[in-house]
């Protein structure tokens, strides 16, 4: 398996800008991006019923902006969070949300989710990224 970090932002600006950023760290084999939380889900347990049909997946580090039409940031987690919770065997993906959000309510339910490690405001740069990856 591949050392892989996925990116799930809406904007095609911010997934450009951060994938950009992300590449010249020279920490990850693979950057993978969506703009839709239900993608990455489907892909998931895709995944996990066919490991073949989706070999970068799943990805062990992953981005999550909060604001995204259809599936929210949050949302998605809730998702993952059940996703996991079907499928044992898998290995938790380590997460930071990603947002301008800088809103109290946000952090503070960013807390409650276990397998997010670290709320990174926008914009990216790479400390923020490095301090993300230490915690992890």
């Amino acid at each position: 398996m591949s050392n892989t970090i996925l990116l799930l932002d809406d904007s095609e600006d911010e997934l450009f800008i951060t994938k950009y950023l992300i590449s010249k760290l020279n920490h990850f084999d693979k950057i993978l991006t969506s703009k839709n939380g239900l993608e990455v889900l489907e892909l998931l347990d895709l995944q996990s019923k066919k490991p073949a049909l989706a070999v970068d997946y799943p990805p062990q580090f992953m981005l999550v902006d909060i604001n995204m039409p259809i599936m929210d940031g949050f949302e998605f987690l809730d998702k993952y969070h059940e996703w996991l919770e079907q499928n044992p065997d898998q290995t938790a993906i380590k997460i930071a949300i990603m947002s301008s959000s800088k809103r109290d309510q946000d952090l503070e339910q960013a807390s409650h989710y276990q397998h997010v490690i670290d709320f990174i405001f926008k914009p990216l740069t790479r400390e923020k990224f490095e301090a993300f990856l230490k915690k992890a």
